[in-house]
């Protein structure tokens, strides 16, 4: 049960679970503090005192904008009961927990509530921003990443190809000489006949990694590389969403790229920002209609984080004009298209991207899930070196 413990309107949570304790972290950052876009009071107040008052003084205009916040707070209050409250002016206006405050009246639970006399005072001390959020001291565990697997076809069948092989498609890439740099389980590489590298390849379904598959995949990119050179076509699809940090995100970018000649086509597709602003805003939740994610609580960086399969999972989302920088890191933007919720770009490779050997050998000696690296590092560079080589002479 929750507790009350010296704050005036917060409460300690005793024995919440890892994941619930992240999640009143992320709500406190994302949704508690800040004022709520709808209209909301509280009735019947005294001014100076701290007092627990009726849900049904509770006067709420819905709907309004946000409910997939609130829909979080609501799901904490019926697992662990009321665990925080609000701040209002003695008219009764909410300063700080709106949101809290809300779900209170939703759930028609309690509301601790102080008033104060200074209404602007203390909207200037309470509202302050006082650092971000962040999930740097969160344990990575690279290999959860793999099940990431957006729109990947299963069975052998096409059924849900991606935007950006559709595209390749139809823009009759060369699948012959293209690679599909971390792909899953597979399914779109073998339908198109593609090369592919996925350092976290599962054997069928299962939780269970595939380590003849993945050294026989590391030797065969390097022969090719050896013998033909690089790929007039790299595909990261859905991969840059998929990672777990700014160096790892750097790294899938520049390790793609490098594995790309100059001339050929880089083409890399994510989840869009912009779609994660717009679900927030939402009047009703969309996982209560779909089933689906109905919040994503991102950091400075844009990583969100979901417990799964034992460890954290994290996914990074990327606005239009970040994918248009990270493009012209590479190249000129050949293609862009998006749908409401992901992107894709096709960049036509003009030049090597500068000390790309640390980023790919750091690519290639990930840590798997027996937590050893992966041996094949300085493999691939040697060959890609090669490869360069090559070109050039």
């Amino acid at each position: 049960m929750a507790k009350l413990k010296m704050s005036p309107f917060g409460f300690v949570v005793r024995e919440a679970s890892h994941q619930d304790e992240v999640r009143f972290n992320q709500l406190h950052n994302g949704a508690l503090c800040e004022v709520t876009r709808c209209s909301i009071r509280v009735d019947g107040l005294t001014p100076g005192l701290n007092s627990v008052v009726d849900s049904e003084r509770i006067v709420l205009s819905l709907p309004c904008e946000g409910a997939s916040g609130r829909e979080q707070v609501c799901y904490l209050i019926a697992k662990y009961g009321p665990f925080y409250g609000c701040v209002c002016s003695r008219a009764g206006d909410v300063i700080v927990g709106a949101e809290y405050a809300a779900a209170s009246r939703i759930m028609r639970t309690p509301l601790n509530v102080f008033v104060v006399d200074d209404e602007d005072k203390a909207r200037g001390f309470l509202l302050r921003g006082y650092g971000k959020f962040s999930y740097a001291k969160i344990e990575r565990v690279p290999s959860v990443q793999t099940y990431a697997q957006l729109k990947r076809a299963r069975n052998g069948t096409s059924r849900a190809i991606t935007p950006a092989y559709k595209w390749l498609h139809s823009s009759g890439a060369p699948f012959r000489n293209m690679l599909d740099f971390g792909s899953g389980q597979g399914d779109c590489a073998r339908i198109f006949g593609a090369h592919e590298w996925e350092p976290f390849r599962r054997v069928g379904s299962t939780d269970r990694f595939d380590v003849s598959w993945i050294e026989e995949r590391a030797l065969a990119l390097g022969e090719y590389l050896h013998d033909s050179g690089r790929f007039d076509v790299v595909l990261a699809d859905y991969v840059l969403n998929s990672v777990q940090d700014d160096r790892a995100h750097r790294d899938v970018l520049v390790t793609a790229a490098s594995l790309c000649k100059v001339g050929g086509l880089v083409v890399l597709s994510g989840r869009r920002g912009e779609f994660v602003d717009r679900l927030e805003r939402r009047y009703k939740s969309r996982a209560s209609r779909t089933g689906g994610r109905s919040i994503e609580f991102r950091d400075a960086s844009g990583f969100s984080a979901l417990w799964r399969k034992g460890a954290w999972f994290f996914q990074r989302f990327h606005y239009e004009p970040e994918v248009m920088s990270l493009a012209s890191g590479i190249g000129t933007v050949h293609h862009y298209s998006h749908t409401e919720a992901e992107w894709m770009v096709a960049i036509r490779k003009l030049s090597d991207v500068p000390n790309w050997e640390e980023s790919v050998e750091r690519e290639f000696s990930l840590i798997g899930a027996d937590g050893v690296a992966m041996p094949y590092g300085k493999q691939i560079v040697r060959s890609l070196e090669e490869a360069i080589a090559n070109e050039r002479s």
